[in-house]
């Protein structure tokens, strides 16, 4: 099937376009990875499902671009296309784009953290109070527990004395 070469530079415009998306995805993610590289365990996890989804949307992306605009015929120029939007917006965008993206990052975690700071003070003195009444309760218990071993043992002997003396036994 005969595409015009009109749709062709359309098709490969839009590739380009989604060239610059995946990398501005992969910006995005890179800055996420970079706050969390002090917990390791995080940090790989979250480093292979970024990786993972940016490869799966490009991916998905460029099928559906080829499918859509091309009417089901993959052409190879639209990977081209998508590599060299991606190695332009890497070459040109890239930095300035990072440190847009670290900037909302902070923005964000600051706010997040004037929320957050009163809530855990909260949390803190409810939890200290908790561990408090727990404590009392347990030291209730304890006495309690000793108590009730002195009733049980004064009850004994006053059992055993209404019986009269014990017998000694004698072999």
């Amino acid at each position: 099937m005969e595409i015009s070469p009109i749709l062709q530079a359309r098709l490969l415009l839009y590739a380009a376009i989604l060239g610059v998306t995946a990398g501005i995805l992969r910006d995005i993610f890179t800055t996420l990875k970079a706050y969390l590289k002090n917990k390791k365990i995080i940090y790989v996890i979250t480093e292979f499902v970024t990786d993972f989804l940016c490869v799966c949307f490009t991916g998905i992306s460029l099928v559906l671009l080829c499918y859509y605009f091309n009417k089901g015929e993959f052409r190879f120029f639209a990977v081209i296309g998508t590599a060299v939007g991606f190695l332009a917006y890497i070459l040109t965008l890239s930095r300035i784009l990072k440190r847009l993206f670290d900037l909302i990052f902070k923005s964000f975690l600051s706010i997040i953290r004037l929320i957050t700071r009163p809530l855990v003070k909260i949390f803190k003195y409810l939890v200290n109070i908790l561990r408090k009444t727990i404590q009392l309760i347990l030291k209730g218990l304890a006495n309690l527990h000793v108590l009730m071993y002195n009733v049980y043992s004064k009850n004994s002997v006053l059992k055993r004395s209404r019986k009269g003396f014990l017998r000694m036994r004698t072999k």
